[in-house]
């Protein structure tokens, strides 16, 4: 499957997803959020969550809004987002983000970099996630003043 084979709106309609969801972390909007995922979808933070949240969209709404009752702040970026399978009727996305956030009464805000792996459908006449799956790559200190790897000689 090459990228360039899926017609153009499908394949914006794709990508834009995973922005989508990024977007409704940042503002705290459950109801954007919850609306990327299917009735029937799963949403996998593990292991920063607890389990998967297995119920659809309301249950995937309500995990959101319990999540977000516990931070004072979070914010997602997209690095990169791919088309890995489209056969028309699903595709495979997978998805190079990072996080950086802080729980309330905490003086820490750790960061996060990771990949989430989409299963999407349409679903009402719209592309959504039916399965939004968490792979950590590092999760910890945001400590810039002291690099765990820094690509330049020092001063």
């Amino acid at each position: 499957m090459k990228i360039s084979d899926i017609d153009v709106k499908t394949r914006l309609d794709l990508l834009d997803l995973p922005q989508k969801a990024a977007d409704a972390v940042i503002w705290r909007n459950a109801d954007q959020y919850a609306d990327c995922f299917t009735v029937d979808a799963v949403w996998d933070p593990r292991p920063l969550g607890p389990s998967a949240i297995d119920g659809g969209r309301d249950k995937i709404r309500e995990a959101f809004t319990q999540f977000w009752s516990g931070l004072d702040y979070a914010l997602q970026g997209i690095l990169s987002v791919r088309i890995i399978a489209f056969d028309g009727k699903e595709a495979k996305l997978r998805t190079y983000l990072m996080e950086y956030g802080r729980a309330k009464g905490s003086d820490q805000a750790p960061m996060g970099f990771g990949m989430y792996e989409d299963l999407c459908v349409i679903e009402d006449g719209q592309w959504r996630m039916r399965l939004h799956k968490l792979t950590p790559l590092y999760f910890g200190s945001s400590d810039w003043l002291n690099p765990m790897f820094l690509n330049c000689p020092p001063a």
